[in-house]
């Protein structure tokens, strides 16, 4: 569990894409970020409070009704020691290289996204 400084009451990150849909979890540590194509994360200063990296898992899979449902993994570790703030990190399409779902193709309720999952390391 990430210990959140004192006077900050939630971690925030600002996703710029195609689908600028934010599902945050109950658990602070954890966010969800969907988005379909390249995007950029925009990393503010209350989000590198007591944090020194980020750790992106890069998925691909499907949400219904607005719950995801995961499949493959793939880690990649930004160092975020030496950003300065605000600061971006790109995600392209190469990083999203992934096996998709073998489902039926998504009913009026299943929204297909590539998403991320940014685990937060404290120091």
């Amino acid at each position: 569990m990430l210990d959140i400084p004192a006077g900050v009451s939630s971690l925030h990150v600002y996703v710029y894409g195609k689908n600028e849909l934010i599902f945050k979890n109950t658990e602070p540590d954890i966010q969800f970020v969907y988005f379909d194509g390249d995007s950029t994360l925009t990393v503010t200063e209350d989000f590198l409070i007591g944090l020194n990296n980020l750790r992106l898992i890069l998925m691909s899979g499907m949400a219904i009704n607005g719950f995801p449902m995961f499949n493959s993994t793939s880690l990649t570790d930004v160092d975020i020691s030496d950003l300065k703030l605000p600061s971006l990190i790109t995600i392209d399409s190469s990083m999203l290289n992934l096996p998709q779902l073998t489902f039926l193709r998504p009913t009026s309720n299943i929204e297909w996204y590539k998403f991320a999952v940014m685990h937060l390391k404290t120091r």
